[in-house]
C-alpha cells in the first residue's frame, strides 16, 4: 500500500521564478491566503511563506502610517544579497574524487 505524499509535485531545490513571485504579490493584494496561493502554484506552503517573509516592506503612507506589504523587487534583492554572502565552499567540505576515504 502506497502513502499519498500530497497533491504537489516534488520541486526540491527549485527556485520560484519571477512570474510566480509577481503572481504571489498580486494574489496577496487581493486577499488570498498563503496556503491557497501554495495550492494554486503547486508549491509547499512553507516555500510561499519564506518568500513572503523575504519580501515584506513597511511603506510610509501619506498620513504617516505604515502598512506591511509584500514586494517582489525587495524579495529578489534580499535573495541576491543572501546568495552573495554565502562565499566559496571550504576545501574541507569538498571531498576529492581522486583519493576517496576508505
Amino acid at each position: 500500500m502506497e502513502q499519498d505524499q500530497g497533491s504537489t509535485q516534488t520541486r526540491k531545490g527549485k527556485y520560484l521564478n519571477w512570474n510566480e513571485c509577481i503572481l504571489i504579490e498580486g494574489l496577496l493584494k487581493v486577499g488570498m491566503s498563503e496556503s491557497t496561493i501554495a495550492k494554486e502554484l503547486e508549491r509547499d506552503r512553507h516555500t510561499i511563506n519564506r518568500e513572503v517573509e523575504r519580501g515584506l516592506v513597511e511603506p510610509l503612507n501619506s498620513d504617516l502610517t505604515t502598512s506591511v506589504a509584500y514586494n517582489t523587487d525587495r524579495a529578489q534583492d534580499v535573495h541576491d544579497l543572501n546568495v552573495s554572502a554565502k562565499g566559496p565552499a571550504s576545501p574541507d567540505s569538498v571531498q576529492s574524487t581522486k583519493n576517496p576515504r576508505p
